[in-house]
């Protein structure tokens, strides 16, 4: 029997926010269009999808398979 790694505890939404960099709010300008400051402020969704995006990359995935990931939610 082989033992599975048990998978990797997620971060909470203020833990990704609280971690951001300038970098991460740059991908995220790129990949939604709007500042993280923008859609926190007007549109509560696509703040989250940007969260989630920025844990997707930071987890290994390509921006755009992550970015896929996030609006599929």
């Amino acid at each position: 029997m082989t033992e599975q790694a048990a998978p990797a505890a997620r971060k909470t939404a203020n833990e990704v926010f609280e971690s951001l960099t300038g970098f991460d709010e740059f991908a995220i300008i790129e990949a939604f269009g709007q500042s993280i400051a923008h859609l926190a402020q007007h549109n509560e969704t696509g703040f989250m999808r940007a969260l989630l995006f920025v844990d997707l990359t930071r987890a290994g995935k390509s921006k755009h398979d992550a970015r896929a990931e996030a609006m599929a939610m």
